[in-house]
């Protein structure tokens, strides 16, 4: 359902009344009628006019209860929305997602001062898993260590799939050196969890920057991220670097 201004019809931010079409004597309305419990009935209403000898006689009211309709609505929309911010793998939240919540944790930095920190995971050598096993286990891989990242992290924190075997992690309200504690945590569970039956030992190259400089943007805090990452790669892997270990 859609707004005559284009924006999407929601529920619990819908007008008193909401035009759906207008012609020559005719006229439609949606109207929601909230109750006591706060549920909504919504109800269509349709209005055509009746002419006698040139002269408006009357109208022909019509209304219907379209409560069930709006209801489905509704839910088709929020699993749109969904589908678009959700990696289809894993069902972690994506780039377009987790853009949005480390600018969320970016203005909580600016207002409150509170820092987060931004982690850029790759899994080293994750190209064997696919050439010897098959993509087949390489999606098992990435389904079950995304999996493994959320038990490690705190409620609120966030871990989104970029593409392939990168991940964004986002902790709330996080210094630097809490960053490397989950980081160090992320890092032992990765060898002493097995992903899955028949896949060998993964390890992770883990990137960390810290939101303490309130002009950055997502893109730069996690482009710092991606940059500390490739650095524990180069060291062999299996590591976590910080950001401002690597600076000059």
């Amino acid at each position: 359902m859609i707004h005559q201004d284009g924006s999407p019809f929601r529920e619990n931010a819908y007008p008193a009344m909401l035009t759906l079409s207008s012609g020559v004597g005719e006229t439609g309305v949606i109207m929601g009628v909230t109750h006591e419990d706060r549920t909504v009935t919504w109800l269509a209403t349709t209005s055509r006019s009746l002419v006698a000898d040139g002269e408006e006689a009357g109208a022909v009211v019509a209304m219907s209860d379209v409560t069930t309709l709006i209801r489905l609505n509704i839910q088709e929309e929020r699993a749109l929305q969904d589908q678009l911010l959700h990696d289809p793998l894993t069902g972690l939240p994506n780039r377009v997602l987790v853009m949005d919540r480390v600018g969320q944790a970016l203005r909580d930095t600016e207002r409150r001062g509170v820092p987060a920190v931004v982690m850029f995971i790759d899994l080293d050598k994750f190209k064997v898993v696919n050439d010897e096993l098959g993509h087949s286990a390489g999606d098992l891989a990435l389904i079950a260590f995304g999996q493994l990242v959320q038990e490690v992290l705190r409620p609120g924190d966030t871990v989104a799939r970029l593409g392939g075997d990168e991940f964004v992690v986002l902790c709330l309200e996080c210094t630097s050196a809490d960053g490397e504690d989950v980081a160090r945590r992320i890092l032992h569970a990765i060898v002493q969890t097995p992903i899955a039956a028949g896949l060998p030992p993964l390890r992770a190259s883990i990137g960390i920057s810290v939101s303490d400089d309130t002009e950055m943007n997502p893109d730069e805090l996690i482009e710092q991220a991606d940059k500390a990452m490739c650095a524990a790669k180069r060291s062999g892997g299996g590591a976590y670097v910080l950001f401002t270990d690597i600076q000059g």
